[in-house]
């Protein structure tokens, strides 16, 4: 046994687990010790045994590709409590609060105020016909933009625009880094066309933007 590989092991305790056909199997971050190339052999054998076994599966996981990946439905906990259950899908599209949000970790968060059916702020103007309301009406007070990174791109006369600081290399390919206030966006590009210092306008979809109140 103890010359078992890392996927080897968690092959073997999933056999365990299920050999004894249970009706709830319980997975506490299975696969948080494993290389990438493993962790989506680990995830399809998880997938498989409970479509073999029709097993309800709880799986603990701190991470999102997991959740989104094996998850029919995932639960954000949030001190204590379920702040949201959902699909993957509409858990990433429409999270229910800015603390989901921030959670996630996958949006761009710019402060502002409404005024006069506009969101304004030091990094420019958006007009709130085309936003969409998270836990907060589209007026009044302080507000934050939750955007998704794929809201964000550079280019055309948009009315927001940003310093560039630096490029970045992700998993998905090259980013560059833009300070836009007191922010810093994450936003992918084809190739590195700018340079630290650079200013550069910034497009919005407004359609994907989600409003939620200012933390105090």
């Amino acid at each position: 046994p103890h010359q078992l590989s890392g996927g080897q092991r968690q092959r073997v305790a999933l056999a365990r687990a299920t050999a004894a056909k249970p009706a709830v199997l319980l997975l506490d971050e299975p696969l948080a010790a494993l290389d990438p190339s493993l962790r989506d052999d680990i995830r399809e054998a998880i997938i498989t045994a409970q479509q073999l076994h029709r097993t309800a599966v709880v799986l603990v996981t701190h991470d999102l590709d997991d959740a989104a990946a094996l998850g029919d439905a995932v639960a954000v906990l949030l001190d204590g409590r379920i702040a949201q259950l959902a699909p993957p899908a509409e858990l990433f599209a429409a999270p229910a609060s800015l603390a989901v949000a921030r959670f996630l970790g996958t949006m761009h968060e710019l402060s502002g105020r409404i005024d006069n059916g506009t969101l304004r702020g030091e990094w420019g103007t958006l007009p709130l016909a085309d936003l969409r309301a998270g836990s907060h009406p589209l007026h009044g007070s302080a507000a934050v933009a939750v955007l998704p990174r794929s809201a964000v791109r550079i280019g055309g006369e948009g009315s927001m625009s940003g310093s560039v600081e630096a490029l970045r290399a992700t998993p998905d390919g090259p980013a560059l880094i833009v300070r836009v206030g007191a922010s810093r966006l994450v936003i992918p590009v084809a190739a590195q066309c700018w340079l630290p210092g650079a200013v550069v306008p910034l497009q919005v979809d407004a359609s994907k933007v989600i409003v939620f109140p200012e933390p105090a």
